[in-house]
């Protein structure tokens, strides 16, 4: 799977804000599905993501930046309807469910980091096409947006890692943009019972 962050991700507190958008998603997946006949089905997906890193200006500062890291774990419950019965196969679909998020941003003029916990709710509708290999082997590409319900206005748990080794954790009020992303998945697409 792979992730595009939609947006600038703004992060900051109540007064402040600065786009914080991580770099482009790499990762991967698994899902099981069951078919209630050739054209519906239904099943669950999850699956690791890691947004690398993307450097972000401060203005306040000259010359500074933060570097913005973010990982996700969706887990998601979907359905898909096919259009077709033939050996390809587009279809278009809905999930919804939990995206698990862990945020960082690093200060690139003296290597202090905070981490905080981003979870919520997702909406991932989606569209498609199968290819049919043989009877029991097809390839999967899929595209989904992911709406995801984590925006923070109030408080939030911040974790400080300073470049001189030591942490400290604090809840401070706290102004963030939903970790929403566009999701590009290729995969193989095997059947264990006919």
């Amino acid at each position: 799977m792979m992730g595009l962050p939609m947006g600038d991700q703004m992060i900051g507190d109540q007064s402040e804000q600065y786009k914080g958008a991580p770099g482009f998603g790499i990762g991967g997946g698994i899902e099981a599905n069951f078919w209630f006949n050739d054209a519906i089905n239904i099943g669950l997906e999850a699956g690791f993501i890691s947004f690398g890193e993307q450097a972000n200006a401060l203005a306040i500062f000259p010359g500074a930046a933060f570097n913005s890291t973010a990982t996700g774990i969706p887990i998601i419950v979907k359905s898909q309807y096919y259009f077709l019965d033939d050996a390809i196969r587009p279809f278009a679909g809905i999930g919804v469910g939990y995206l698990i998020t862990s945020r960082s941003a690093e200060l690139n003029l003296t290597g202090d980091k905070i981490n905080w916990d981003q979870n919520g709710l997702l909406i991932s509708p989606r569209a498609g096409v199968m290819y049919q290999l043989t009877e029991a082997l097809a390839v999967n590409l899929c595209v989904q947006y992911n709406l995801v319900m984590n925006s923070i206005d109030g408080e939030l748990e911040l974790t400080y890692d300073y470049a001189d080794g030591t942490s400290e954790t604090e809840n401070i009020p706290s102004k963030m943009d939903a970790t929403n992303y566009l999701g590009i998945n290729i995969g193989v697409v095997y059947t264990l019972f006919d």
